[in-house]
């Protein structure tokens, strides 16, 4: 990984420590998303006139402090009135299924352990952990052009 690194370094020209920006580029990502700033307004107006709109920019803004809040507020109660001896994994688990109807954004697990670890919860049917994972590796490394052509 460090030769890759190096060689991309190399390649670019690239003389500036970890999480250093050259100020010409942060000029230029600056600029480009000024340009774009019109369209993203259109295209946020659009979003909230279809059907499902509103909950589409809900879950892109990732809003739901105040609904996650509730939810924990009404579980803690729950068990404070009627507690429960399970096992770490089981309490994670349970956890979850009451978050995930009220987050959709919430998922989760542990590689392969995920069924024995109780992280994968009924609301997960859409997710493929390992799907996630494989399309995550091949967009890295596709911006980095390290898969061969």
């Amino acid at each position: 990984m460090a030769k890759k690194k190096q060689s991309l370094q190399k390649a670019l020209n690239w003389k500036f420590k970890p999480f250093e920006l050259p100020d010409s580029i942060l000029e230029d990502w600056r600029k480009t998303g000024t340009e774009c700033e019109l369209e993203f307004i259109n295209w946020g107006k659009r979003a909230k006139s279809e059907p499902n709109g509103e909950e589409l920019l809900q879950r892109l803004n990732d809003d739901y402090e105040e609904d996650i809040n509730r939810v924990i507020s009404e579980f803690k109660s729950e068990l404070s009135k009627e507690p429960q001896k399970v096992a770490t994994r089981v309490a994670s688990q349970k956890s979850i299924e009451k978050l995930i109807k009220t987050y959709p954004n919430l998922f989760g697990g542990s590689s392969d352990l995920t069924g024995s670890n109780n992280t994968k919860v009924a609301e997960h049917t859409i997710f493929q952990h390992r799907i996630i994972m494989e399309t995550i590796y091949i967009m890295e490394c596709e911006s980095m052009q390290w898969l061969p052509r």
